[in-house]
């Protein structure tokens, strides 16, 4: 698997641990809520280190796509699990991962309520 695949899968993994960390009784809650907001946190910095390693070793020279993968999937419909990144969209990927820390953590003030169900979605 490319590391295009691996920015894609980090924040779902995130999202599966997210969801196996009980919720605590509504006297702990605020506790618990912090522990959600620091896995995404942590889990958001990986994306974007991810994400920064991935545009160090971009050749902008190239018009081409890069980082791609094209893997059959359901080969019975013709369905294959094809991407790629060109120029553009590097920048636009990397920008989305390094305001994604900054988005969580400004939630931490502000989300009071179904804080698992937040950071999970």
């Amino acid at each position: 698997m490319g590391i295009l695949s691996w920015t894609l899968l980090i924040p779902v993994l995130g999202a599966v641990l997210i969801m196996f960390i009980p919720n605590r009784e509504p006297s702990e809650e605020k506790s618990s809520a912090s522990v959600f907001g620091w896995v995404a946190f942590a889990v958001t910095l990986i994306a974007m280190v991810v994400s920064i390693f991935m545009l160090a070793d971009f050749d902008s020279s190239v018009a081409a796509f890069q980082f791609e993968e094209n893997v059959p999937w359901i080969s019975q419909f013709g369905l294959n699990y094809h991407v790629g990144i060109d120029g553009i969209s590097v920048l636009l990927f990397l920008l989305t991962t390094i305001i994604m820390p900054f988005t969580v953590l400004s939630s931490f003030r502000y989300i009071q309520k179904r804080k698992k169900e937040y950071y999970i979605w």
